[in-house]
């Protein structure tokens, strides 16, 4: 695969649960955070499903509880699904926008340290952290219409969506 050359570095990589927007189903992914975006990997092929620049990164949001669930809020032309290319190069990938699909929702055993790796890696690339929410309820964007996260206790501090 053809990596954008400032993704030349990763700072972090690790298999992760992506949550479906349509559905809420659990799909193993690739996470991978370079010193320039967040990349989403299929996990067998090592094909980019999607690449987002560290800039367009506007917020993290994260359950005071022990859920391991990471929300990712971008821009609305941040994410680019990575297409092979028209050109002569059969194995050259190019980067295309794609249709506005929402922010990522991930499941995580090292949630913390993703959060972390990415903070940083935002801040450092656009001179500006990103927002950090942590809260029992926040609003997600599902593509064409905006979801409410609400998180709530189950007795042992566990907690849950």
């Amino acid at each position: 695969n053809h990596l954008h050359k400032m993704d030349r570095y990763i700072v972090f990589a690790d298999i992760v649960n992506k949550i479906n927007r349509s559905n809420g189903k659990f799909v193993p992914i690739l996470f991978v955070i370079s010193t320039s975006s967040m990349l989403i990997l299929d996990q067998r092929t090592m094909q980019i499903k999607y690449r987002v620049p560290a800039g367009g990164i506007v917020k993290l949001s994260l359950s005071p509880f022990l859920d391991d669930i990471a929300v990712f809020h971008v821009r609305a032309s941040s994410p680019t699904r990575e297409i092979r290319s028209q050109a002569n190069i059969p194995s050259c990938l190019s980067s295309e926008a794609v249709k506005r699909k929402g922010d990522f929702v991930f499941q995580t055993g090292h949630v913390i340290e993703i959060v972390t790796k990415l903070f940083l890696v935002v801040q450092n690339c656009t001179g500006k952290p990103p927002a950090v929410n942590i809260a029992t309820q926040f609003n997600a964007n599902f593509g064409t219409h905006s979801v409410t996260l609400q998180f709530k206790s189950i007795g042992d501090g566990a907690g849950g969506a």
